[in-house]
């Protein structure tokens, strides 16, 4: 429905969009949050999906996290990402994506990752 280059464009937005998740009886901002039970992690992902319908399309492992929370928690996470990490979703959500370095990751990818999230 995007193609690649749409697709691109719109996990780029994604990724640099900050968003205000409302609800009917707050507004939800990440520095003001407790840590999320499973029943608010479950609304934020059905919200994710209704705000951004081409996720369900994506084919690739997809993370996301919530940038304004403490410690940047994972907030959703697709069937890819499942299949790739043999992680469930329960298992990840709430969780910093640190826990997936290991021994074998390359810290000059992870000084390049961390430097892009900086400089958006």
């Amino acid at each position: 429905e995007y193609g690649e280059e749409g697709l691109m464009n719109k996990q780029e937005k994604l990724l640099r969009r900050r968003t205000t998740i409302q609800d009917s009886d707050n507004i939800l901002e990440s520095p003001k949050i407790k840590p999320l039970g499973k029943k608010r992690l479950k609304y934020i992902q059905k919200r994710a999906l209704q705000e951004y319908p081409f996720l369900k399309s994506v084919t690739d492992a997809v993370l996301i996290t919530d940038m304004l929370g403490e410690d940047y928690p994972i907030i959703y996470a697709n069937e890819a990402f499942e299949l790739m990490t043999l992680y469930s979703k329960e298992e990840v959500m709430g969780k910093n994506c640190r826990f997936l370095q290991g021994n074998l990751t390359n810290p000059e990818t992870v000084v390049r990752i961390k430097n892009g999230i900086q400089n958006g």
